[in-house]
C-alpha cells in the first residue's frame, strides 16, 4: 500500500511537471520578445503549480518576520538545502531565481528553469560576471524580485557556507534593498530533521534528481519554517563584501544546523 501511494504521488508529480512546462511554454511563446514582461506575467501560473506540488509532497510552511513588500523589489538572499527551497519561496512571493549554467545545461531541469524565467551565472568562469550583474540589476530596476543562493551550492544542513559577494553588486547598482531569508526544515513524518533522515529532503553533492524525487514522494508530511530577516539598505552599506557578511550573519543566527 505504501509503495502504491508513493507511485501515485510520483506519477502525479511528473504530470504536474509536464503540465507546468506546457503552460509556461505557451505563455513564453506570447512573450518571447518581451522577457521582462514575461517574468512579471508568469508568477500567477508559477504559484498555481507550486502550491499543488507542495500539497502533493505534504509540505506545510510557517512564516516568521516581515514578508517581502510587494511595492518594492529586493535582492533576496537565502541559505540553500534543496530544490524544494525554490518551491517554498515561490509559494510565498514573486521572484525570478539566479541559477548556474550547469543547471541550464541539465536535461529537463534546464528547460524548467528557462521557462521559469531564471537568470544564469557561469560559476565555472568569472569572465562574464559583470554582464550577469548588469542583468540582475536590470531586473531589480524593473521591479522584479531576484533570489540568489550566495552559498553557490546546496548543502547537507550542517552549516551555512560563506556567502559569495559578487552578485550583491547588482543591489548596489540598482539601489535596492537586500532581503535575507532563512529556511529551516523542522520535521519530516513528524520526526525532527536529523542526519538520519535529512537526505530525504536535502539535495546536494552528486545526488541525482529523479531518484531523490522518488524518495521524496514517499514521505507523508514535512514542516518548514521560512523566516524573513532584517532588510539591508545598500545606501548605508554600499560595499558588496559588507552586505555579504551582514546577510550571512543574520541567516546563520536564525539557522538551525542539522547535526
Amino acid at each position: 500500500m505504501y509503495k502504491l501511494k508513493q507511485l501515485f504521488k510520483f506519477t502525479l508529480m511528473i504530470i504536474y511537471i509536464v503540465m507546468y512546462m506546457i503552460n509556461m511554454l505557451v505563455l513564453y511563446f506570447f512573450y518571447r520578445k518581451r522577457p521582462w514582461e514575461y517574468r512579471n506575467a508568469m508568477y500567477p501560473f508559477l504559484r498555481f503549480w507550486t502550491h499543488r506540488a507542495l500539497n502533493l509532497i505534504g509540505i506545510t510552511i510557517k512564516s516568521k518576520g516581515q514578508t517581502v513588500n510587494g511595492s518594492n523589489s529586493y535582492l533576496i538572499v537565502s541559505n540553500h538545502l534543496s530544490y524544494i527551497d525554490i518551491l517554498i519561496t515561490t509559494s510565498q512571493f514573486p521572484s525570478c531565481f539566479v541559477t548556474s549554467m550547469e543547471i541550464k545545461e541539465t536535461p529537463v531541469l534546464g528547460f524548467m528553469t528557462q521557462v521559469g524565467g531564471c537568470l544564469y551565472v557561469e560559476r565555472r568562469s568569472k569572465a562574464n560576471i559583470q554582464n550577469e550583474i548588469n542583468e540582475i540589476s536590470e531586473a531589480l530596476k524593473r521591479g522584479i524580485n531576484v533570489t540568489i543562493f550566495p552559498e553557490a551550492t546546496s548543502t547537507n544542513g550542517e552549516s551555512v557556507l560563506r556567502f559569495r559577494r559578487p552578485l550583491y553588486n547588482a543591489a548596489i547598482a540598482s539601489k535596492k534593498f537586500v532581503k535575507p531569508i532563512c529556511i529551516n526544515y523542522k520535521k519530516i513524518n513528524n520526526q525532527v530533521v536529523s542526519p538520519q533522515n535529512r537526505d530525504l529532503l536535502f539535495w546536494y553533492g552528486g545526488m541525482s534528481f529523479v531518484p531523490h524525487l522518488w524518495r521524496l514522494m514517499g514521505q507523508s508530511n514535512i514542516e518548514v519554517e521560512l523566516e524573513y530577516l532584517s532588510e539591508l539598505p545598500t545606501i548605508e552599506v554600499n560595499e558588496a563584501q559588507a552586505l555579504a557578511e551582514k546577510s550571512y550573519d543574520l541567516v546563520v543566527k536564525s539557522f538551525i544546523p542539522v547535526v
